[in-house]
Parts: structure tokens; sequence; C-alpha cells
């Protein structure tokens, strides 16, 4: 029986493949009807759009099409009609690999509703934020799309079977692990397609396989050996567990918040939506809570002090601030668990 995960793997593989494919249209389309200069589409965007590719495999392959004049739905249109699939599924992703309850949750009617809901009122406003010639048209595909995504991602999951991980420090890493890699192959994407930044395709389709070929892999080595009940490792599983039911349908809003005016809104409902996630999980450790809470606090000051430590360096990585949080978020992840499991592994008390 397939898994959720192979199945959402090929079916996430599949739109990004349908996005990128579009990138090659738009630079036919834009060198055809306007001489390679996006100006007249960049009108009234930030920053950060419209770095086409000039050569190369992209710019090459869009030369060969045949009356690129056809393709002008390429612009705007193709994205807002893939946009929420491609990240809705992204987000499936990560919670099939958090726990079979996770996914259970995040594909269930109500949540697949709330959540196209509230992802598409987000996307409806930018597209009103940034108001060109394509945005009516542009509202009207993402309100379509809003309807059916998630008709299609209950459909397509239905009968799969679910992942079965293990409580123990393997699986957790594998379970980080394939969610910075979901994070990976967002940003890549975002970046180079649905920003229509082609000349960065190639490098962006490259990592994202990559990320791909590992998440395909993790899906087959994610079971450990079994764990004690109350744990600081078993903590932080269901921790992040409870975190990726209840980020699923604030967690567009929340991120749109931070660019546009809302930033102290946007912490605040990240830390109640943090705190009520630890809160939940502390209940499954309630036997040992206070060698649990010593052992978390321990394991959070120091991934604390070595992110803070490394954020000059990592400054210097990527000007990109969503990449820049997502090696402060690895960083701390790793210097968690692993301390968490030392942690475990040394209390005297532990059976």
């Amino acid at each position: 029986m397939p898994t959720v995960i192979g199945r959402l793997l090929r079916w996430w593989a599949a739109v990004i493949g349908l996005i990128c494919v579009n990138q090659v249209l738009v630079v036919a389309y834009i060198d055809h009807q306007w001489s390679g200069d996006p100006a007249r589409a960049a009108v009234g965007l930030p920053g950060g759009w419209f770095d086409l590719a000039r050569s190369g495999p992209v710019h090459a392959l869009a030369a060969l099409i045949p009356d690129p004049g056809v393709f002008g739905w390429s612009l705007f249109r193709f994205q807002a009609l893939l946009e929420l699939p491609f990240v809705m599924l992204g987000y499936a992703l990560v919670a099939a690999y958090a726990s079979p309850r996770a996914i259970r949750w995040v594909l269930s009617p109500a949540a697949l509703w709330l959540t196209s809901l509230s992802w598409t009122a987000t996307f409806c406003w930018a597209e009103i934020h940034f108001r060109s010639s394509w945005t009516d048209v542009d509202l009207v595909l993402r309100i379509v799309t809003a309807v059916l995504t998630p008709v299609l991602l209950g459909r397509l999951t239905r009968g799969a079977a679910p992942l079965v991980l293990m409580e123990g420090v393997r699986s957790l890493a594998y379970a980080l692990l394939a969610g910075l890699l979901v994070a990976v192959v967002v940003l890549e994407i975002y970046d180079s397609s649905l920003l229509y930044n082609s000349a960065r395709l190639p490098a962006a389709l490259a990592v994202s396989a990559l990320a791909l070929l590992v998440l395909a892999d993790v899906s087959r080595r994610a079971a450990s050996v079994p764990y004690p009940t109350a744990s600081v490792v078993v903590a932080i599983r269901h921790a992040y567990e409870w975190l990726v039911m209840i980020f699923v349908i604030p967690a567009l809003p929340i991120r749109y918040a931070l660019n546009f005016g809302a930033r102290w809104v946007a912490l605040v409902c990240g830390v109640v939506v943090v705190a009520f996630a630890a809160a939940r999980a502390l209940e499954v450790v309630r036997p040992r809570l206070g060698s649990v809470l010593v052992g978390g606090a321990l394991a959070t000051g120091i991934a604390l002090v070595v992110v803070v430590a490394l954020r000059p360096l990592v400054a210097h990585l990527h000007t990109y601030g969503e990449v820049r949080l997502g090696i402060d978020a690895a960083i701390g992840l790793i210097v968690l668990v692993g301390v968490a499991a030392v942690y475990d592994r040394c209390r005297p008390e532990r059976s």
C-alpha cells in the first residue's frame, strides 16, 4: 500500500515541476512581447522580483518555444493557481513526517478548508496590496484554487498508509530534518520561480531535487528504538507534533504579518502557539515533570546561546531573512535535541 508521504512527495514534485516549467514560458513571453524587459509586470512590486534568465539552460529552452506570445497566462495567472497547492502540499509533508496524528488533523476536512480559507485570504490581501492590471483575474483564480485544493488533497491521500514513527532520538531527528528540508524547497522555489527569478532556477532545482531525494530516503529510515515515555526527547517530539497541528491554520497570516507592519502581532501569536504546544507536550511527561523541565530548560538555554553566538557568522552566509532564520532554526534544533538526548541518557532516574 502506498504511504501518505509517498503520494504527497509525488504530487508535490509534480506541482514544483509545473511551476518551474512555467518559468521557461515566462522568459519566452517577456522576451517576445517586451524585448526581455519585465518592468511593466514589476510595477508596484517590492525588490527581489524578476531577475530573469538572460543566458543558460532556462533562456536556451525559452528560445525554442514557438509563438511565445500566446503564453501571456504564464505571468501571474499560473502562480495564482498553483501557489496554494504548492504550500499546502509542503505543509502536509511536514505533518506526515511529524506523526500520524499530525497528518490526520492537517488532512481532515475541517483543517483543510480552514487552512485554505486562511491562506487564500492572506494571498488575496497581498494581491490587493500590490494591485496591478493582473489583480482582478488573479483573485478569481485564487478563489477557484481555494475550493479545488482541499478537495484534491483529501482525495489523493485517501486509503494511503501513514508513516509509523516510534519515540526516539533518531525518529525525532528525521522528523525535524524533514521539516527543514521542506522549508529549503519552499524557499528555493519561491525565490527562483514564484518571484520570477529564473536566473536562479538551475541552482534552485538542483537543491530542491537533492532535498526531495533525501526526503524520500528519510521516509524509509524514520523508525527508531522505543524510548522512555517520560523524557526530554519525548517532550520535544510531542511539542513539535502539537506545533505542526496548531500552526497550520494561522501559519501564513503570521508569516505575512512579519513583513507587512504587524511584526509584534505575529510574534505574540507565535509565542502563544509555541506555549500551547509546549503545555500539551508536558502532559505526556507528567510522571517526571520536574526532571523533564530541568532538562528542557538546560537544552533550550544552551541552544539559544549557540544560536546567538553564531548569528554574526550566519548573517554573512545569506542575504534573505528567511534563509538566515532557517539556518538559525537548524542550528538551534540540532543543539536542542543533542543536549536533550545526552541529558536523558545521563540522568540517574532513567529507566
